[in-house]
């Protein structure tokens, strides 16, 4: 689910995605109005446990909140890319 806009505003909502690794926002994708954001990135994670995702969105000119979270281990991910091809 979005953040609400209030009724009677006229305003338009943004969200973006924030990556965190440990605990520490490491990058952002753009604002989308669609929900979409085609963007690649390459973190090193040596050393980590986990990645954070978190999905904002921003109404007009408020701060940003928090909609949408994921933690995903990355001993799981490696895991699954260790897994021979079926």
């Amino acid at each position: 689910d979005h953040a609400p806009i209030p009724s009677g505003v006229r305003s338009v909502r943004e969200s973006y995605v924030a990556l965190k690794i440990e605990d520490t926002e490491r990058v952002q994708t753009h604002m989308s109005r669609v929900d979409q954001w085609n963007e690649d990135f390459r973190l090193p994670v040596d050393n980590a446990n986990e990645i954070e995702l978190v999905v904002y969105d921003r109404v007009g000119s408020t701060q940003p909140v928090p909609v949408g979270l994921v933690w995903i281990k990355i001993s799981d991910v490696v895991e699954q890319l260790e897994q021979p091809a079926q």
